[in-house]
């Protein structure tokens, strides 16, 4: 099966809480990517999906919600301290800055920081029945860095999906992917 995504952004984060023409726009369900800003370069770190209910604007303002609560996986490149804040409620160091208000707002600190270094480009479904197909076949084809479930096998219906301004396909996020077709 064929599929056509068209891409639309970049988006920061925050403007899905205070543009009110992308909460209109982007009611819907589809897909989306997040390609991180690092000191070494651009890669794609994530690949989502919002089947409606959630729809794709409210998605990302959970994103957002979870990233500045400490809830999500925050880069070294993007933190005061030396080391990946990794949410991981098992590790004492994590329960110890959970329960200091002054490490804990030095991880808020640091997530907003994260935030602002993420741009978000979403592809529209017409329908919330194949979200989760593509989102699998993305996962595979497009190899996220900060994903780990789905990029190492076939998926078990394999799509091929053609990309429409896909302005975020640059050199490096180019080389970072396993399948890239993009439209001419």
């Amino acid at each position: 099966m064929t599929i056509n995504l068209d891409w639309l952004g970049p988006f920061p984060l925050q403007d899905f809480f205070t543009v009110n023409e992308l909460k209109r726009k982007f009611a819907v369900p589809g897909v989306y990517i997040w390609i991180e800003d690092t000191p070494t370069g651009e890669h794609l770190s994530y690949v989502g999906k919002a089947s409606g209910s959630p729809p794709l604007f409210i998605r990302q303002q959970q994103h957002y919600a979870n990233m500045i609560g400490g809830l999500y996986t925050i880069p070294k490149c993007y933190r005061s301290a030396d080391f990946d804040w990794v949410p991981d409620w098992s590790k004492s160091d994590v329960a110890e800055t959970l329960l200091d208000s002054d490490r804990f707002h030095q991880v808020v600190d640091d997530a907003f920081a994260y935030a602002s270094h993420c741009a978000i480009y979403l592809a529209v479904l017409e329908s919330a029945g194949q979200t989760k197909l593509i989102e699998r076949q993305l996962l595979y084809d497009l190899q996220p860095t900060g994903t780990r479930w789905g990029k190492s096998t076939l998926p078990g219906v394999p799509l091929s999906i053609t990309h429409h301004n896909a302005i975020w396909a640059t050199a490096p996020i180019v080389a970072q992917a396993r399948v890239l077709n993009l439209a001419e």
